[in-house]
């Protein structure tokens, strides 16, 4: 059972990497054709600085490449043959591991007949990409859910993957998104269920390990329906150019990069604190402000000999340079 689940989930990633390929060549294509559509972009759920849609496609391609690097990843550590371990402890039958290995597709045999049996770390790794995976799909069937509807009008989705409502019939819901967002809880909550069921488990077998199927075939089938529909939603949508250029100059998005947003931003690195006598007093006793080209700066009293000659410490009015490199800090009187 354990060489029929570790090749069918071998498999299955196989079919999950093929997928996550479609889906990149889906938003690069995207990314391509929109390389300059102008778009806001948002932090807080508000509009920011603007970019391009093409931009944040490339985001999402990111996104979904670190999902095919973990699904290879996963691949390189499965690809091992667990045949030949029998209960827990080998087989007396002269059987050659590497050949059997080999025929059925494996790089090499487990090297350990207890962790063969025992083993279940390539089911929790596929349920954890998955779970990643499922996270950053749902990621961007929020932003179609938030993008289709009329306030932000910026793709609309053909009625392939949408559906009108049963009383109102003038909405247009993104029902295949919303069936994606909400289908991630279902896939990480395999991967919690399986955690929880080896968190106990003694070496070697024990039938609670059964329990593995039922999560491993659900996630997997959820995966696969999520990432097809994503693809086709990715490749489907229209996107509204002149509502995502509208948007982008609202919100003084350009003010970060605008004449007046340099010099704001040229201010507030330039400024620097007015204190009064009293309030310095307060300061650590290792920190002094220090008169220093026409600005304060902070005075280390136990380097003050690294100051340079024309820096005066306004507690001791003492040049740096008169001070030995060993001065004792200051003292108060």
């Amino acid at each position: 059972m354990a060489v029929d689940l570790r090749l069918w989930v071998k498999d299955e990633c196989l079919r999950v990497a093929e997928a996550l390929k479609g889906l990149i060549m889906a938003l690069l294509a995207r990314a391509e054709e929109h390389a300059a559509t102008v778009m806001p972009g948002f932090t807080h759920m508000q509009a920011a600085q603007p970019v391009t849609f093409g931009h944040h496609c490339m985001a999402y391609v990111e996104m979904f490449s670190r999902d095919l690097s973990r699904v290879r990843d996963a691949i390189e550590r499965m690809d091992e043959s667990p045949l030949g371990a029998a209960a827990l402890a080998g087989t007396s039958f002269p059987i050659d591991r590497h050949q059997t290995a080999s025929a059925l597709g494996f790089r090499e045999p487990m090297r350990n007949s207890l962790d063969s049996v025992s083993d279940r770390d390539f089911a929790l790794e596929f349920l954890a990409m998955a779970a990643i995976c499922a996270t950053h799909l749902s990621r961007l069937a929020e932003e179609i859910i938030i993008w289709s509807t009329p306030q932000f009008g910026f793709i609309r989705l053909s009625d392939s993957f949408s559906t009108g409502s049963s009383i109102m019939p003038q909405k247009k819901n993104p029902d295949a998104a919303e069936l994606v967002r909400g289908k991630t809880g279902r896939v990480n909550g395999h991967l919690v269920g399986l955690l929880t069921v080896m968190k106990g488990m003694p070496l070697s077998y024990g039938k609670d390990m059964q329990e593995d199927k039922e999560s491993v075939f659900d996630a997997a089938e959820t995966l696969d329906l999520m990432l097809a529909a994503m693809t086709g939603m990715v490749a489907d949508m229209t996107v509204n150019a002149a509502a995502m250029k509208k948007a982008a100059g609202s919100g003084h998005a350009t003010a970060p990069i605008s004449p007046t947003g340099w010099c704001a931003l040229w201010a507030s690195r330039s400024a620097r604190p007015i204190m009064s006598p009293a309030a310095r007093w307060r300061w650590p006793k290792t920190r002094r402000l220090v008169w220093k080209s026409y600005r304060w700066r902070i005075c280390d009293r136990s380097t003050r000999a690294s100051l340079p000659t024309y820096s005066r410490c306004w507690r001791c009015s003492a040049r740096s340079r008169a001070a030995p490199a060993s001065a004792a800090p200051h003292r108060r009187k």
